[in-house]
């Protein structure tokens, strides 16, 4: 009880963060250009909607491998089930509440471990691929972009961080794991905390178990997983330079892959932030001012607001009235003997099945 206080409290305390940034945001940059821009404003967000209902698509198809059985579920309905949940992470203060969702959604179809263990993978997944884009887009902009000296450090931390995950993958990935965790226990015996044990423990432990038997596993599904994730990026420095050309503010796509590289950042940052109300439009600003297109800034956070209010809107209206009540048990337990890849996946994933989504 009091853990669930505690967690309670915190998302109320980043909804009232969320909330400054939105009003200091508002206070000190005009959105008076954006409003005015009229049709021009209409075409930007009806192109940020192409651009973000193609990354949905892409997302869902990734998700779909990471089921043991691809087609078990039709992809329709996970498009449906994948909108139902982002929407209410979107508009509820516990910003991943979405994931369980999902789980609960597909109980028809598919075992609950089943489900949350591809929700689990595809999420986690998610997160490290695109902290290695992250890397990439951050030496993109230093190379093409005439930046001012802070955002030079900005840009190169992104670059540094990025590389420090990779360094901590590869150790996963050749079962040193173990390196981390002794460096874990050693602060903790330093510190009196209890890291190791906690949460931040299991969460590496899980997410190394699942990389290893990601990368040892069905190689077509790494494969998938790996240019989703590439998609995705692409299709969100996409976004960025179409709705900035739209309202006609010139802009490189050099520009675009450098904005998207630091509202990815905020926005991973700012996650426990109901629909990352404030950050979003903050960050938004910033990277506009860093690549020198700031009157693309209000623009864009506008159409991102607008574009993110659409599609929780669109999860609500097409979330499915029919929760299932568990999957049949018989289709269950043929899973196991006819695909021992995936069996062992589940055993591996399922203890850790949400501990993304918390």
């Amino acid at each position: 009880m009091n853990a669930h206080r505690t967690q309670r409290l915190v998302s109320l305390g980043a909804l009232v963060v969320g909330l400054v940034l939105f009003a200091v945001t508002v206070y000190f940059f005009d959105f008076t250009q954006a409003f005015a821009a009229g049709r021009r404003m209409a075409v930007a967000i009806a192109l940020a909607l192409l651009a973000t209902g193609a990354a949905h698509l892409i997302r869902t198809w990734a998700w779909a491998w990471c089921f043991a059985h691809p087609r078990a579920v039709p992809f329709a309905r996970l498009v449906r089930v994948r909108l139902a949940g982002e929407a209410l992470s979107y508009l509820t203060i516990s910003s991943l509440a979405g994931d369980p969702l999902k789980v609960v959604l597909l109980g028809d179809r598919v075992a609950a471990r089943d489900a949350s263990a591809a929700v689990a993978l595809e999420r986690i997944f998610f997160i490290v691929g695109t902290a290695f884009i992250v890397g990439i887009g951050a030496m993109v902009a230093l190379a093409t972009q005439p930046l001012a000296p802070v955002w030079i450090t900005v840009y190169k931390s992104f670059a540094i961080g990025s590389g420090l995950i990779a360094a901590a993958i590869a150790l996963v990935l050749i079962r040193r794991d173990s390196y981390l965790l002794a460096a874990l226990r050693a602060f903790d015996r330093s510190t009196g905390t209890q890291i190791v044990s906690g949460r931040v423990g299991r969460f590496i432990v899980g997410v190394g178990r699942q990389l290893l038997e990601l990368v040892q596993g069905d190689r077509r599904r790494l494969f998938v997983l790996a240019v989703s994730t590439t998609a995705v990026y692409a299709s969100s420095a996409a976004e960025i330079w179409l709705v900035v050309h739209a309202v006609g503010v010139p802009m490189s796509f050099t520009s675009a892959i450098a904005v998207e590289t630091f509202t990815r950042v905020i926005s991973f940052a700012s996650t426990f932030i109901p629909a990352n109300i404030g950050a979003l439009e903050a960050s938004a600003f910033a990277a506009a001012a860093a690549v020198g297109i700031t009157a693309g800034g209000a623009p864009l956070a506008l159409a991102r607001r607008a574009r993110g209010i659409f599609w929780a809107g669109l999860g609500l209206a097409i979330y499915p009235r029919r929760a299932g009540r568990g999957a049949p048990e018989a289709e269950h337990q043929e899973s196991g003997p006819t695909d021992p890849r995936g069996e062992a996946f589940r055993r591996g994933a399922n203890r850790r099945c949400v501990m993304e989504s918390r």
